[in-house]
């Protein structure tokens, strides 16, 4: 079977997600969906808001979007160890190795992972071949668990 010709794409990467520039995002073979740290997610009357990412985190703004009716929906979402989670899904803009594109993210509190983001093969599947020896740099990795640890140890505080 050939291979269509598809960019290559490292295990992580920044990309610009809203507007938001240098966002950190791993990108996971092993996860079938896409997700993205939100906060105060809010449905009401059939329209949903959310702040992209938490306090917590440098790329936060209070900037709170909102998406009209039938612009989101519910749905399920597995975890690696089976346990099931109900999350919004919405379509945001993307730019990911200088293409501009649209991406599904499953809005959740990523406040205890490394990354941000999280790219699934929904979004890689047919536009991204992956090149486990590429990603962002060791050091900068190492500074994403090092604010993630911090995250923790905060929330064990409170």
């Amino acid at each position: 079977m050939q291979t269509p010709d598809l960019e290559s794409i490292g295990r992580s990467a920044f990309i610009t997600v809203n507007g938001v520039t240098d966002v950190p995002a791993k990108v996971d073979t092993g996860a079938d969906s896409s997700s993205i740290w939100a906060s105060n997610i809010q449905e009401a009357d059939g329209v949903l808001t959310f702040t992209l990412f938490g306090p917590e985190s440098e790329l936060h703004s209070a900037a709170q979007l909102t998406v009209p009716a039938g612009k989101y929906r519910l749905v399920t979402v597995y975890s690696s160890s089976g346990e099931a989670q109900e999350r919004f899904k919405i379509e945001l803009p993307v730019t990911v190795e200088g293409r501009d594109m649209t991406a599904r993210f499953t809005l959740a509190d990523r406040k205890a992972m490394a990354y941000p983001v999280l790219l699934g093969r929904d979004f890689l599947d047919g536009t991204f071949l992956v090149d486990v020896s590429q990603g962002i740099e060791h050091h900068l990795h190492k500074s994403l668990m090092e604010q993630k640890h911090a995250r923790n140890a905060d929330r064990e505080r409170e």
